[in-house]
């Protein structure tokens, strides 16, 4: 149940793994994505929620605004136009399939 993220900035010709289990980062993780406008802006879906870095990864931050729930992030999208972060997350496995998809602005 660790996170291991790692960042190209080489189009994947070589790799650099970041830190985010010393940031406390928990759960498998789903899916990376860096901001369209600032490449520093890393955004983490995990199995237990989405995780922000400021600083390229280096250190992680759990999102906990909007009484958003610790709940799996499968994917996400940044929509550069309106500037806002789309998650597709889900609830318990057991009680409900559905996506459910939530936008955060920034």
């Amino acid at each position: 149940m660790q996170p291991y993220a790692y960042k190209t900035t080489d189009y994947g010709k070589s790799w650099t793994a970041l830190p985010a289990q010393e940031s406390g980062a928990r759960g498998f993780a789903h899916v990376i994505k860096e901001d369209s406008v600032d490449p520093n802006l890393l955004f983490l879906g995990t199995e237990f929620g989405l995780w922000i870095s400021v600083d390229g990864g280096q250190h992680w931050a759990q999102y906990k605004g909007s009484n958003f729930p610790a709940v799996p992030v499968d994917d996400i999208a940044v929509q550069a136009r309106e500037s806002d972060l789309v998650l597709a997350t889900h609830g318990p496995r057991h009680v409900d399939h559905r996506r459910h998809f939530t936008a955060a602005r920034f």
